[in-house]
């Protein structure tokens, strides 16, 4: 879709997102860009046989809308376009207006919202906390409206980290 540019017509907001180029050195690619290769993460993490990605399989097998995850890995920095403020709220209330303006229901509309808004939250915790420590599981839990998001917001938080050590071609 991004190739024959059908991705934007169907979420104009992307459009904007495949020119932006962040001003944080995390990303070589603009948010657009390393969007997509997000999604294109998430489906080698869904379908790699290899052992070490038993775990991403498994998880993937119980997401009730995949649709939804995508979605969310190709909207967790639309924020970022506005330069200002927090980019995770500004991406989750964006999220919400796409998401209803697509017909999704308001659970998807919801689980949207939160995995663009709390993609950061697994990779902070684990840079500033030990994960091992009761009281980080505490805080991750702690964060969830709904148990349910804990597995999508874990495979989108793992596609974003591995985009940004994946090598760049």
């Amino acid at each position: 879709m991004a190739d024959l540019g059908v991705l934007p017509l169907v979420l104009p907001a992307y459009a904007d997102l495949l020119r932006f180029m962040p001003a944080e050195p995390a990303h070589s690619y603009t948010v657009g860009e390393h969007s997509l290769r997000v999604v294109q993460e998430l489906g080698r993490m869904r379908d790699d046989g290899e052992p070490e990605n038993a775990l991403f399989r498994d998880v993937f097998s119980g997401i009730d809308r995949p649709e939804v995850l995508v979605l969310a890995a190709l909207l967790h920095d639309v924020g970022k376009i506005q330069r200002k403020g927090q980019h995770g709220e500004i991406g989750a209330q964006m999220a919400r207006t796409i998401g209803y303006q697509l017909g999704l229901d308001e659970d998807a509309v919801s689980l949207l919202a939160f995995l663009v808004r709390e993609h950061a939250l697994m990779p902070r915790l684990s840079r500033t906390r030990d994960p091992e420590q009761p009281e980080t599981v505490a805080e991750l839990l702690a964060a969830l409206p709904n148990p349910d998001y804990l597995p999508p917001l874990f495979l989108l938080s793992s596609g974003a980290v591995m985009d940004k050590i994946a090598p760049a071609f």
